[in-house]
């Protein structure tokens, strides 16, 4: 397989190493992988896209139709931007599951709070019974 800026359906399938029926319901159809289509009308992957999802896939480079050098660069730098983005995206996400989490607990413990004050202090039921006991006695 040479190295090319365009991968048609079946080359990105082949280098994938999965089944042409899993590559569309997995990968197309779901959006994790994105086609385009050229100048004609012919669908076609990028490769970096390729590379996202299956980062240990390897293109030949013997061919003499390869990508040239700043190519090859272009494509990397295209990856580790989708990367970059993809983990700043996480990090966002992790950080409003943490958040949610905070505002849970606050709203948790003023329920806690709630119930608390609602029920008896047993300290002041404690000093009742001390003083109705201590009232029987001198009454006695």
């Amino acid at each position: 397989m040479k190295n090319k800026t365009r991968l048609s359906i079946t080359e990105a399938i082949e280098l994938s190493g999965i089944s042409r029926s899993q590559f569309y319901s997995k990968y197309i159809n779901k959006g994790r992988i994105s086609k385009l289509r050229d100048e004609n009308n012919k669908v076609y992957i990028d490769p970096a896209e390729l590379f996202r999802v299956f980062p240990n896939i390897k293109i030949d480079e013997d061919n003499t139709d390869c990508c040239s050098e700043t190519n090859k660069l272009e494509q990397k730098c295209m990856l580790f931007e989708q990367k970059n983005t993809f983990l700043k995206e996480q990090i966002e996400h992790y950080k409003l599951l943490e958040q949610r989490g905070f505002e849970r607990e606050i709203g948790l413990q003023s329920t806690i709070k709630h119930y608390q004050r609602s029920l008896p202090n047993p300290d002041k039921e404690q000093k009742k019974d001390k003083k109705k006991h201590k009232k029987k006695k001198k009454n006695k």
